[in-house]
């Protein structure tokens, strides 16, 4: 799951949670905001793909971009590799998914 342009994504396991709510200058967001934002629309497309809710409705939108805690950093990034491997276990098991956009 690693190519020259994306690196492994278990390298996120390595920031450390006191650096992870930093905005850098010239960026809008911090590490972590941007985590819980790639956290929060995998787990809903992937529930999506196993028959979840068929829209969003206002529940995620709220937590769009939220402001999150540098505590819940470990929680975060467990649930990305952990969505991201059953992705890719999804995509390998050749199952055939309908789902609509829009």
């Amino acid at each position: 799951m690693e190519s020259p342009d994306i690196p492994s994504p278990q390298a996120v396991l390595k920031v450390k949670a006191d650096k992870v709510a930093i905005v850098p200058p010239g960026h809008k967001y911090s590490m972590i905001q941007q985590l819980a934002h790639a956290v929060l629309w995998q787990e809903f497309w992937l529930k999506k793909l196993d028959g979840g809710r068929k829209k969003s409705g206002m529940n995620e939108w709220k937590d769009n971009f939220r402001v999150p805690e540098a505590s819940e950093w470990e929680d975060l990034r467990a649930r990305f590799v952990s969505g991201l491997e059953d992705a890719v276990a999804l995509c390998r098991s050749g199952a055939s998914a309908q789902v609509r956009i829009g």
